[in-house]
């Protein structure tokens, strides 16, 4: 801002927080509403998030297939905010009617990617849209079905927990592995892979400087027991992040297909039971998903451009201590904005604040701060 008010005369004094949150607001709101291409090729990307409240939000972007770029990952830039809305409770049902308001606006919907959580899958079904299973998604409940109940995983979680509380607030708290996520099991497994790799490593080491850390590797030792299940691990791992980098860049198509059969076959994931599961069960994911839309173009099986922009907007609100849904969903349509100098002048100047309010009143509704506000009020 001081660099604006130096080359900008118009701007006086730095803008406080309020303006710059109306400026997303309004570029959120322009984003949202302006009229969108109608075409015959949409591709849309869909997915729901869970806030504070009994609020969910649900988030819908589009991009056209004949503007879809495989030579990089997708930017906020390529995608076209279709829906934002919120609503306490989504059927299937729910989904559908939602999904046939944007297809009146932009046209054909070719195909969605999105995961398999049941609301979305319902919703496209209902709708007759094709339905890709996110890659990412698809690999974690894989992985999870492949080491959930297995006894050797359950054991090493258990004594890497006993270490996590033995040491979390002693001098060698630098031993302890990363807090796991309970909700996402497929992460938890790279980064306890990557932990443990780390460590045997360590361990292994015969030098000078490996003798000052005698007390570390008394308490470490016992990984020695499972090296042959965290090698197992560090494959599987290091498979699925060499396959999900080809397919989420470049797309799903017979070439790219033919470039991860050449990576699991080098990927020695057959020296394990697990392992020659998941290579088989990739290779029909693949297959499987490419003749269900046949084309010559490559498939879009990544929906990961979501889950960032809700872990951008959770940025946003965290400082929020009741991080309920607010209008600040807006800044998921405002990701989405060129930033050339027309659209920012359109948002800016045409957008009035009692057109956003207008909007929040029918899409929202009162967020849990205010209802606490309003209850305090009047007691």
């Amino acid at each position: 801002m001081t660099i604006l008010q130096n080359y900008l005369s118009v701007i006086d004094a730095t803008p406080c927080n309020t303006t710059i949150t109306n400026w997303v607001l309004k570029i959120g709101y322009y984003e949202l509403t302006k009229e969108k291409i109608k075409a015959f090729d949409w591709i849309i990307l869909l997915d729901h998030s869970i806030q504070i409240g009994n609020q969910k939000i649900l988030i819908v972007y589009g991009v056209r297939q004949s503007e879809m770029k495989f030579d990089r990952a997708l930017q906020y830039k390529d995608l076209t905010v279709l829906s934002i809305i919120s609503k306490v409770k989504w059927t299937g049902q729910d989904v559908a009617d939602e999904i046939k308001k944007i297809e009146k606006e932009i046209g054909t919907i070719i195909y969605a990617c999105a995961d398999f959580g049941s609301n979305l899958k319902n919703g496209l079904k209902i709708s007759g849209i094709k339905h890709i299973h996110d890659i990412t998604h698809w690999m974690a409940i894989e992985v999870e079905k492949l080491y959930k109940n297995e006894e050797r995983y359950k054991s090493f979680c258990v004594k890497m927990s006993d270490l996590r509380t033995k040491f979390l607030q002693t001098d060698i708290a630098h031993i302890i592995p990363t807090k796991q996520r309970k909700k996402s099991f497929y992460q938890n497994m790279k980064s306890i892979s990557d932990w443990a790799m780390k460590s045997l490593l360590f361990l292994d080491s015969e030098n000078e400087k490996s003798k000052l850390y005698t007390k570390e590797r008394e308490n470490l030792i016992w990984l020695k027991d499972y090296q042959e299940f965290i090698y197992e691990l560090d494959r599987i791992n290091q498979t699925i992040c060499e396959i999900e980098k080809i397919v989420k860049i470049n797309g799903l198509s017979t070439q790219t297909i033919k470039a991860c059969n050449s990576i699991l076959n080098l990927s020695k994931l057959n020296t394990s039971e697990n392992g020659q599961k998941l290579k088989t069960n990739i290779l029909n994911y693949m297959k499987q998903t490419l003749q269900l839309i046949p084309q010559k173009d490559a498939l879009l099986c990544t929906s990961d451009i979501v889950e960032s922009a809700f872990g951008k907007y959770k940025n946003y609100v965290n400082s929020n201590p009741m991080a309920c849904v607010t209008n600040l969903i807006l800044c998921l349509a405002a990701f989405t904005c060129s930033l050339k100098e027309k659209d920012i002048v359109t948002a800016l100047e045409k957008i009035k604040i009692k057109d956003i309010q207008k909007w929040t009143k029918e899409n929202i509704g009162d967020s849990v701060l205010k209802k606490r506000t309003i209850m305090l009020s009047e007691s």
